[in-house]
């Protein structure tokens, strides 16, 4: 190719004639580093990073109906502590926006994995998933959540 000038494309510094016989450009490639996949532990420290739970504070389902999005929402508890960051109803760990984010506490988590782990089968995000759009419980969703 030519001297360490014409290589940092100072063809001028070179000499008259330049080296590499008036090449104007040289292109340097420069190793890609390999990109890590981020694991499922990672995620979840990015979560609780982003998303601490405080085991003082309500869960976020409490009184609220069509909790977690997914297959099947659910009903959230009538009274419960954060005790859990919950990813979904995309299940896929490194999805840690607060769309995705839920802090509940242990029978809501339970509840919501147990009614849609099932229909997720392998995967994470398959299509057709509800998204999460909690409202507030009615009295008959609150009788019903008392009785069960």
């Amino acid at each position: 190719m030519g001297c360490i000038s014409c290589g940092r494309q100072f063809h001028e510094e070179c000499g008259d004639p330049c080296c590499c016989a008036g090449v104007k450009s040289v292109e340097i490639v420069e190793d890609e580093k390999p990109k890590r996949e981020v694991t499922i532990s990672a995620g979840r420290k990015e979560a609780a990073r982003l998303w601490p739970v405080d085991t003082d504070a309500l869960c976020e389902w409490q009184m609220q109906a069509n909790c977690g999005g997914g297959f099947v929402p659910i009903l959230g508890c009538l009274v419960g502590k954060q005790q859990h960051i919950h990813h979904g109803p995309d299940k896929t760990t490194t999805n840690n926006t607060r769309t995705n984010i839920s802090r509940i506490c242990t029978p809501c988590h339970n509840r919501w994995h147990a009614k849609n782990d099932p229909l997720y089968g392998d995967e994470k995000c398959p299509e057709g998933i509800s998204p999460k759009e909690p409202r507030p419980m009615t009295p008959q969703e609150m009788m019903e959540r008392a009785q069960s």
